[in-house]
């Protein structure tokens, strides 16, 4: 990967800065330095980049205490708890946000931007809690992640960073401290570094995975020789098993002959049970046929059946006779019906000559319309006179041109304040010739002050200018010069110095162009006055001008008002005329019907009519008329089906003697449940013979059957013999055959427990015989690597590593210095220094002098950070701090070397560091300076 741009904004004492690591000078520099006082907020850059990419800061990491402690005010819980490596520790107290973001080009080339961020929430209140989160997106958008696991696995893939956090650290922010203390410790804490610092602490989990697994091989293989051995779980013998089939099979004989026994009885047993039913059943049906017989024989069964009969027969006739009656009473109540109608028509009759009578409140009505009609043509035609049309456009235009001339007076009044906005060239195109001189008029005016304003302005300018500087030089002459002294500036003896006298004569004539500047804007502004003056006179006139058209418009409405009363008048009474005509009309279809009426009344008017009003004349007098009509046709109707009716039943007597009117009119008084009722107790008595006779027959074919079962199977039954008796003879059977069968299911179910037991004998040997070579080989792998909990592996993983360690640590070691080359005691952790000015002696690396061990400890860092494959690695080292403790010669073989390693391994370094000898030789720098107040500044690489 590599660095592109870092932004740090309140992160610890930095509250805002973005360093470009592309730009130059970082960008073409193989080596540069971030340097600072101590406490300055060097380290903060480290801590930034960690915090975009993985959400933790380095220093906080480095705490082995992950307990809480109690801080309200910073506010990051509910309880105002926060963890002791809570990365928001850092976020600047105060500030309501926080962010640190890195842009950086990853693995596959593509560009990204990883981001950490602590915010109080939209509102960015400093009371709410301070919440964290980071993103990872790429430039192009095709990556967007937004949640903590996404982002790590994002950050980890291969295609990105591709490294872990602490082996991102170990590669990219060397520990040289922590192999310091590597060289100087015993073998046990060298164990412990090697672990923290290379992560073998994975061979440990894999030593223990081993023991672990082994122990349960080992464990299951035991289980498996204690079921191979336990007495319980061992199957029969084969004598044992024989003599338990042997009495199975003998059983299995006793039980056939007794069964069949048991068979014949139970058989013999329901012989006689279906003859003892059968001959009661035969018994029963002799009883229900002689009651039966006994029913039939009374006179309530015939006369049942001969009322039904004749019902159901004269069902026809006595319909008829119903229609004949109901008939009858149809007409006589038509006839009644009819009556009534005529003393109706008598009523009605008085009521239309009313009607006839109404007509004379019309007389005259012809010659008040037409005085009417007369009256509204003379007031239209004065209307006409008036030229209303004519009128309204003339308001309109007035009305037009007194706004016109308000918009005018509006805009000279606007001019005067200094606004030069003008009126639109549409409205200025539209201005009548009027209008037009008097808007130019005010125009000119208005320009003529804006200039003499202007000319104000500068001449105030220009007298306050020469003001101002014949001020200031007269102070400072005064101040510092006397007359005959020599002027420092131009080196000329002075021999005047202004007083305030001369200064005002030589201002005179700055003033006095105030002055007509002045004067020039108090006549223009007068013009303009007299401009809005016009205008508001030739408004007034305009006014003048609506006043009379006003007056006008008045005649006009007064004359409309007029037409519309004599119209009003008119309809009126083309309303009464349009009712008379329809009276006429009316009273012509009304003596039409009630001439139809009267005629099929056959009635004669009355000779002294009552005269009423009736508004519903004429719909009672058709609905008379509809009444008169559906009455004959009810009548005849009636009449009709009366004679019809008649002559059915009279057929229906005389061929049917056995009947009389009479005898119908008592067999209608039978409803259709009546006859059902005794059809059911008839049907009640017939049903009883007819299934009486057939359980008589089935009790004969019964009887045959069972004797023919008898013959057939050869069935014998001893003296005294009964179904009781055979009832007792098949439980006693039952009794023996339930014992045998007993005793079978005890074999049967002991023959399937051995069977089990021979099963999973034999598949316990299989598994037993299966996991022994797989026993054979953790118990190896248990004796190489998983004795001590694992820590076996782990030493022999780390003894092989610190051999390659070493070895990639000679090349940077030689680099800085040709005395001296690191070694390891064989079989252990000790480390020791090849002295090649002593005859290449070897002595322990904790007698190296501060400098020495300094650099054995950064050559150390150096070859572990190239353990990791270059495709998993940025382009840029960090090393912080330890420089102070080199003599100018190793300073400068490290920085030689360091400066080189861009060209060797393809990555530049940034050292982190407060030695003076550094700030000479390292170019470009990163300085960070203290503000105070717990600020400081990050400055532009220089």
């Amino acid at each position: 990967m590599k660095f592109k741009q870092l932004t740090i904004k309140n992160i610890g004492s930095i509250e805002s800065k973005t360093i470009d690591f592309t730009a130059n000078p970082l960008g073409s520099a193989s080596l540069f330095l971030i340097s600072g006082p101590t406490g300055s907020g060097k380290s903060i850059i480290l801590d930034s980049i960690c915090l975009a990419l993985y959400g933790k800061a380095v220093r906080l990491e480095k705490v082995s205490n992950r307990e809480n402690y109690m801080d309200p005010e910073f506010n990051c819980t509910a309880d105002g708890s926060i963890t002791l490596c809570d990365a928001r520790q850092l976020v600047r107290r105060g500030t309501t946000s926080a962010c640190a973001t890195l842009v950086f080009d990853g693995n596959d080339g593509r560009e990204y931007t990883a981001s950490w961020n602590a915010t109080r929430g939209k509102k960015e209140n400093i009371n709410t809690r301070l919440t964290a989160s980071r993103r990872v997106t790429t430039k192009d958008g095709s990556v967007d992640c937004n949640k903590e696991v996404e982002c790590n696995e994002c950050i980890v893939s291969a295609s990105v960073v591709g490294l872990k956090f602490d082996e991102f650290c170990r590669t990219t922010l060397l520990a040289q401290g922590e192999f310091t203390k590597f060289l100087d410790s015993d073998t046990k804490e060298k164990a412990n570094i090697l672990e923290k610092v290379t992560g073998t602490e994975k061979f440990s989990k894999i030593g223990a995975l081993i023991n672990e697994k082994f122990k349960e091989v080992q464990e299951s293989a035991k289980d498996l020789l204690r079921d191979i051995n336990d007495e319980e779980k061992q199957p029969m013998k084969d004598e044992e098993r024989k003599a338990l089939n042997d009495e199975d099979k003998d059983l299995e004989g006793k039980r056939q002959g007794l069964d069949g026994e048991r068979k014949l009885a139970s058989a013999k047993k329901g012989i006689l049970e279906r003859q003892a039913i059968n001959e009661a059943n035969d018994a029963k049906a002799d009883e229900r046929i002689q009651t039966a017989a006994n029913q039939k024989a009374t006179d309530g069964y015939k006369d049942a059946v001969r009322t039904s009969t004749d019902w159901k027969a004269s069902l026809e006739a006595r319909a008829s006779l119903k229609t004949r009656d109901v008939a009858k009473a149809t007409m006589d109540k038509a006839l009644g019906k009819r009556a009534e109608m005529g003393r109706t028509y008598a009523s009605l009759a008085g009521n239309l000559v009313w009607l006839e009578d109404s007509l004379g409140q019309f007389s005259g009505l012809d010659k008040e319309i037409s005085d009417a009609n007369e009256k509204l043509q003379k007031a239209r035609e004065n209307h006409a006179r008036l030229n209303p049309e004519a009128l309204a456009e003339e308001g309109r235009k007035l009305s037009g041109e007194k706004t016109v001339l308000e918009q005018i007076l509006k805009q000279a009044q606007v001019w005067l304040t200094g606004r030069r906005a003008v009126i639109g060239q549409g409205v200025i195109d539209a201005f009548t010739p009027e209008q037009s001189t008097l808007y130019n008029a005010s125009l000119n005016a208005s320009r003529k002050y804006w200039a003499a304003q202007d000319k104000q302005t500068e001449a105030q300018g220009r007298y306050d200018d020469v003001f101002a500087g014949f001020q200031d030089h007269a102070a400072a002459v005064r101040a510092t010069l006397k007359e005959g002294d020599t002027c420092p500036v131009c080196g000329n003896v002075v021999k005047q110095i202004l007083t305030d006298e001369t200064i005002a004569r030589i201002l005179k004539p700055y003033r006095d162009g105030i002055e007509e500047a002045g004067k020039a804007v108090e006549a223009a502004k007068k013009e303009c006055d007299d401009a809005i003056v016009s205008i508001t006179n030739a408004s007034t006139a305009k006014d003048g001008q609506i006043s009379a058209w006003q007056g006008r418009n008045a005649e006009v409405t007064e004359s409309s008002r007029k037409i519309m009363s004599f119209v009003t008048q008119l309809s009126t009474l083309q309303q009464r005329s349009a009712t008379k005509t329809t009276i006429v009309d009316t009273i012509g279809r009304i003596t039409t019907v009630k001439n139809k009426v009267k005629n099929a009344l056959g009635v004669e008017d009355p000779a002294s009519p009552v005269k009423v009003e009736n508004s519903e004349l004429e719909s009672q007098l058709g609905d008379l008329n509809t009444a008169i009509e559906r009455n004959a046709t009810e009548y005849s109707t009636a009449e009709e089906s009366w004679k019809n009716a008649k002559k059915s039943v009279g057929d229906f007597l005389a061929a049917n003697p056995a009947f009389t009117e009479d005898y119908l009119v008592k067999l209608s008084g039978k409803s259709m449940e009546d006859i059902t009722e005794l059809d059911r107790k008839v049907k009640f008595v017939d049903d009883m013979a007819t299934s009486a006779n057939a359980q008589k027959e089935a009790c004969k074919t019964e009887r045959e059957a069972i004797a023919e079962e008898i013959r057939t199977k050869g069935y014998v039954f001893a003296e005294g013999e009964t179904s009781e008796s055979l009832e007792q003879t098949v439980s006693g059977l039952e009794l023996a055959i339930s014992g045998i069968d007993t005793r079978r299911g005890a074999i049967e179910n002991a023959l399937k427990a051995d069977d089990a037991k021979i099963s999973n004998m034999k598949k316990t040997r299989e598994e037993y015989e299966k996991i022994r070579p797989t026993l054979t080989n953790y118990e190896t792998l248990n004796s190489l690597f998983g004795q001590g909990g694992g820590t076996l592996f782990k030493k022999i993983a780390q003894s092989h590593l610190l051999g390659v360690l070493l070895e990639n640590a000679n090349f940077y070691l030689s680099q800085f210095t040709d005395r001296y080359e690191l070694m390891r005691q064989e079989g252990s952790l000790v480390v020791l220094m090849k002295d090649k000015q002593q005859d290449e002696a070897p002595r322990p690396a904790n007698t190296l002098s501060g400098g020495e061990s300094f650099m054995a400890s950064l050559a150390l860092a150096l070859g572990l950070s190239s353990f990791n494959s270059s495709d998993f690695s940025s382009d840029t080292i960090f090393i912080d701090e330890g420089f102070g403790t080199l003599s100018p010669t190793c300073l400068k073989n490290v920085y030689e070397t360091l400066s080189s390693l861009k060209k060797v391994v393809g990555k530049k370094v940034g050292i982190i560091s407060h030695v003076e000898e550094l700030k000479e030789e390292i170019h470009p720098q990163i300085v960070v300076d203290p503000l105070g107040n717990g600020l400081s500044k990050i400055n532009d690489p220089a």
